[in-house]
């Protein structure tokens, strides 16, 4: 069973160099402070698994690849994006 913690989810960027924490991204940053430094043994209500998120992801790209492809198809252009 995967752990719903910081460490497993979507919105935590550990990538980033931040003295061993990560940075959440759930919401837009806060005025004056930045985003959320969290570790990966934190968690909250707002958990989303990274890989649904990346399959979502890949979803929203294969469909901005179709809509792509058929306005340029309308539009009588020559190049069409592949998809």
């Amino acid at each position: 069973m995967i752990k719903t913690t910081c460490g497993t989810c979507a919105f935590a960027d550990f990538d980033v160099k931040n003295g061993g924490g990560g940075l959440c991204r759930q919401a837009p940053p806060l005025a004056g402070v930045g985003w959320p430094v969290v570790t990966k043994a934190d968690w909250c209500g707002a958990w989303l698994s990274r890989v649904v998120s990346d399959a979502r992801r890949s979803l929203d790209e294969r469909r901005e690849l179709q809509e792509l492809a058929l306005i340029a198809k309308v539009e009588g252009l020559e190049e069409v994006p592949d998809g």
